[in-house]
C-alpha cells in the first residue's frame, strides 16, 4: 500500500540478483570438472609409436544376386559346375590379439570417460544442489528482508497515517478554533454595531425630543409672548373700554335717574303712585323696574355660538374639560371684564377660552334689546 503523499519505494538490495557468499567454491568446482574431463580424454586417446598391424576382412553382399554368364560359354566352352548346396559357408577369421587389446583399451577408456562424466555429473549435481540450496537460502533471506521491509513500510505507512490523522485533527481543531474566533468576533462586532445603533437611535430620539421640546418651548414662549402682547393690548383695550363703559354707565345712570325722576313726576301727575310708566312687566307684578333684568331662554346659546368661532386650539386636548367664565358687559354689549370662576384642569383650554372671549370684544343684545351686565358662560371642547 503506497502513501498518497510519498511514492512507494523499494530498497535497491531487494532488486539485485543473489550474489555468492564465497566465489572460491564455484571456481574450485569448475576446475575439478575440467580436470576430470581432461583425464577422460587422455585415457580415451592412445598414442602409439609403432604402425598398427594389418587387418583382413571378408566382404559379403547384403542382398543375394544372380551371377552373370561365364565369358567362355559364349565361345562353346562348357558351363562351370554350379556350386553345391552342401558346400559350407566360410567362417569369419579370428581377430588378432592386438585388436582385442585395442578394443579392451577402448572399452576401458570409455568406462573411465563414463565414470568421469558420472563423477562430473554428480559433482555438478552437488554443486547445483548446493547452489539451489544457497539460492533458496538467499531467496528466503530476500523474502525475509522483503517481508521485513514490507513490515517497515507498513509501520511507516501506519505512522504516516497516524501523523496525517493527527495533522488533520490539528488542522480541524485549528479551523474550528478559527471559526469560533471568527464567529465570536462577528457576534462581538454585531453586538457593538447594535449597541452603537441603539446609542445612535437613543441620541437621535433624544435630539428629536430635545428639538420637539425646544420647538414646544419656543411655541410656548411665542404663545406666551403673543399672550403677553395680547394681554397688554387687551388690557389697554379693556382699560379704554372700561373707561368708556364707565363713562357710558355714568351717562346712562344719569339719564336713567333723570328719566326715573321724569317718570315719577309724570306718574304723580297721573295719580299712579305705585306703577312705572312704560313698564313691560305682567299684571300684578310687584317689581319697580321698567323691564325684567333676566336674559331670554336661548340667549346663552347665542352667546356661545357668537364666541365659539374665536376659539383656536393650538394642541389637542384630552377628554372634555369644562371651563366656567364670568363675563361683565357694558349696556351696549361691549365686554369690559372676564374672570375664570371654575378651572377645567387644563390650563391650555382655560387660556384658549379666555383669548376667544377677548377676541370677541362685544356680545349681541338679547331679544329685549339689552345685554345682561354679568353672565356666567360654560365652555367645553366637544359640545
Amino acid at each position: 500500500m503506497s502513501s498518497p503523499l510519498q511514492p512507494w519505494s523499494t530498497p535497491r538490495d531487494a532488486l539485485h540478483p543473489p550474489s555468492a557468499d564465497n566465489p572460491r567454491v564455484g571456481w574450485l568446482i569448475s576446475v575439478l570438472a575440467h580436470a576430470l574431463l581432461v583425464l577422460a580424454l587422455t585415457l580415451g586417446v592412445q598414442w602409439h609409436t609403432s604402425d598398427p598391424a594389418g587387418v583382413s576382412a571378408e566382404l559379403w553382399s547384403a542382398v543375394p544376386q544372380i551371377a552373370a554368364e561365364p565369358l567362355g560359354q559364349r565361345d562353346g566352352q562348357p558351363d562351370a559346375a554350379p556350386p553345391s548346396s552342401d558346400q559350407a559357408e566360410p567362417t569369419p577369421p579370428t581377430p588378432p590379439a592386438a585388436q582385442v587389446e585395442a578394443a579392451q583399451q577402448r572399452a576401458a577408456t570409455q568406462a573411465a570417460a563414463q565414470a568421469a562424466e558420472k563423477a562430473a555429473e554428480k559433482a555438478a549435481e552437488k554443486a547445483t544442489e548446493k547452489a539451489a540450496e544457497k539460492a533458496a537460502a538467499q531467496k528466503a533471506a530476500q523474502k525475509a528482508a522483503a517481508e521485513k521491509a514490507q513490515e517497515e513500510r507498513d509501520a511507516e505507512l501506519a505512522r504516516e497515517r497516524d501523523q496525517r490523522a493527527k495533522d488533520k485533527a490539528a488542522k480541524e481543531k485549528a479551523a474550528k478554533e478559527k471559526a469560533d474566533k471568527a464567529e465570536k468576533a462577528a457576534e462581538e462586532k454585531a453586538a457593538k454595531e447594535k449597541a452603537a445603533k441603539e446609542a445612535q437611535d437613543a441620541k437621535d430620539k433624544a435630539d428629536k425630543a430635545a428639538k420637539e421640546k425646544a420647538a414646544k418651548e419656543a411655541a410656548k414662549e411665542k404663545a406666551a409672548q403673543d399672550k403677553a402682547e395680547q394681554a397688554a393690548k387687551d388690557k389697554a383695550e379693556k382699560t379704554a373700554k372700561e373707561k368708556a363703559a364707565q363713562e357710558q354707565a355714568r351717562q346712562a345712570k344719569a339719564a336713567a335717574a333723570a328719566r326715573q325722576d321724569q317718570l315719577r313726576r309724570m306718574a304723580a301727575q297721573l295719580g299712579s303712585p305705585t306703577g312705572v310708566a312704560g313698564a313691560n312687566g305682567p299684571s300684578g307684578s310687584t317689581g319697580t323696574a321698567q323691564r325684567s333684568s333676566g336674559p331670554s331662554a336661548n340667549y346663552a346659546g347665542r352667546i356661545k355660538a357668537y364666541i365659539k368661532p374665536n376659539i383656536v386650539q393650538i394642541d389637542s386636548i384630552d377628554g372634555n374639560p369644562e371651563a366656567v367664565v364670568e363675563v361683565r358687559c357694558a349696556p351696549d354689549g361691549t365686554i369690559i371684564g372676564r374672570r375664570l370662576t371654575h378651572a377645567s384642569g387644563n390650563k391650555d383650554w382655560d387660556d384658549t377660552v379666555l383669548r376667544a372671549i377677548d377676541r370677541t370684544g362685544k356680545l349681541p343684545r338679547d331679544v329685549d334689546g339689552r345685554v345682561p351686565p354679568t353672565m356666567e358662560i360654560h365652555f367645553k371642547p366637544r359640545e
